[in-house]
């Protein structure tokens, strides 16, 4: 999304007994480990072959229908389904379905599927990780992945893997009893990455536990189901540290802007920081966390706000700049100055508010409209773009400055907003054209589905435009 932080998905539901389902939870004292734990292969991945000769990278096809000039935003990638935009700190990720591409700075694309660089992955997108599959982290060195491998009558089997230049490598996440996943993977300071690691029952328990509508449990299932019922009441969630790893990007498959005609971003000073394994005990289990421009790190636990300073022992009370409501959605932002931002929409009526934390201190900032904000990003220069009423709006510098609204010519309507090497990237949807109803009910999306006509646009002149996905 917006920001350094992208807005968080939800997390893949799994599948319990109808009768006997242990707590869901985090284990305390577990380590990453990169083997290959006993799960099924993913569908999506080919089996074990020779790899092919390496051939030359291929751009994607040029769009042959993309509607209007877009003003001072050039259209630089097309798309069937609806494009997701994630900061991983070396690059600028962009998901589509269980594919994902990177644009590098300068306008580097670098494109995992479809066999570039002798890939064995196949250029699909409906398979079982379809709905299921979250990316995150940094690219390339702490890049994770996670999705459900397999399911069965009881549970799924959830993989977690590792980026490791080539490929992914599935990492052990499995004991005898529980499983874990990392939810939320965020870039922290020196290329290392933090993640939410939770830990719930794996799917050979969950198997053994089921019944039937009709049928009791058995003595045994009864034992086994208090047995893990007191393995995750000593478990808590937990954030872990990611060290990065010396992993080299792949080659690029092709170039976004002309040579010479990209907005150089300044190379920022790296700070060499340690890495903890492990962040202090949370104070409760985080809906969103995001880490500041100094390290600090900044959860929300329901009404709750905490940060966390690097060498703290602990985390701290932040105090909220108004009372929580029930009837308010907020959601936190991080500014390239190391401030915090957090909007709040208030449902019924639909109102929105933005806040500011400097220091200590909390102040409004002005919005252009009294409408929820739906996406935030803050540039390194103090411009700030916002997404409010499917408007886009830009201010320069100063939170005293007015608002200027920025037009996307029709069809096309803005739908989020990411600030990454200097520049402003807007996914925008082309409602005129419509979703495919037969494929829409097959996947089951909702009115604001994935399908349709997307784009994701730049504010630099990009000579090509490409297609990363479509039905045809």
């Amino acid at each position: 999304m917006a920001c350094s932080n992208a807005t968080p998905s939800p997390a893949p539901k799994e599948a319990t007994p109808e009768k006997a389902a242990p707590k869901q939870a985090a284990l305390e004292e577990a380590t990453l480990e990169e083997a290959t734990p006993k799960q099924a292969t993913p569908k999506q991945a080919a089996p074990k072959q020779a790899a092919p000769a390496a051939a030359e990278p291929v751009a994607p096809a040029v769009p042959t229908d993309v509607p209007g000039d877009t003003g001072p935003f050039s259209i630089a990638l097309t798309s069937d389904r609806r494009p997701g935009l994630a900061d991983w700190g070396g690059g600028l990720g962009v998901v589509v379905g269980a594919l994902f591409w990177v644009i590098e700075p300068g306008g580097r694309v670098v494109e995992i599927f479809a066999g570039n660089d002798g890939s064995t992955w196949e250029y699909e997108v409906f398979t079982s990780e379809f709905m299921s599959t979250d990316y995150g982290g940094v690219w390339p060195g702490a890049l994770l992945r996670s999705y459900s491998t397999d399911s069965t009558r009881a549970s799924s089997v959830e993989a977690q893997e590792r980026w490791n230049g080539k490929g992914f490598t599935k990492l052990a996440n499995s004991d005898e009893f529980l499983q874990w996943t990392h939810r939320q993977p965020i870039p922290w300071r020196s290329g290392h990455a933090i993640a939410l690691q939770t830990w719930f029952s794996n799917a050979d328990v969950m198997e053994e536990l089921y019944v039937g509508e009709d049928e009791q449990q058995s003595a045994a299932q009864r034992k086994l189901s208090r047995k893990v019922d007191r393995l995750l009441d000593r478990a808590v969630p937990k954030l872990v540290m990611v060290a990065a790893q010396a992993v080299e990007s792949p080659k690029a498959t092709w170039e976004l802007f002309e040579p010479g005609t990209a907005k150089a971003e300044p190379a920022k000073a790296v700070e060499q920081a340690a890495a903890p394994s492990e962040l202090p005990k949370l104070p409760g289990e985080p809906e969103q966390f995001l880490a500041l421009a100094d390290g600090t790190v900044v959860i929300r636990d329901g009404n709750d706000l905490w940060s966390w300073k690097p060498e703290a022992s602990r985390w701290t009370a932040i105090e909220r700049p108004v009372p929580p409501s029930e009837q308010t959605y907020e959601h936190l932002y991080a500014d390239p100055a190391g401030e915090l931002l957090m909007t709040q929409c208030k449902r019924d009526p639909s109102a929105g508010a933005l806040w500011r934390r400097s220091g200590s201190a909390w102040s409004s900032v002005s919005l252009p409209t009294p409408t929820c904000v739906s996406a935030l990003a803050v540039a390194r220069d103090g411009s700030s773009w916002i997404i409010s009423n499917e408007l886009l709006w830009r201010r320069v510098s100063g939170d005293a400055r007015p608002w200027e609204q920025v037009q996307l010519p029709a069809p096309w309507e803005p739908r989020d907003a990411i600030v990454f090497d200097g520049q402003v990237w807007i996914v925008a949807e082309d409602e005129t054209k419509e979703a495919d109803e037969d494929m829409a009910g097959e996947l089951d999306f909702d009115e604001d589905g994935q399908l349709g006509h997307w784009a994701v646009m730049v504010d630099r002149p990009v000579p090509t435009p490409r297609v990363l996905y479509t039905e045809s």
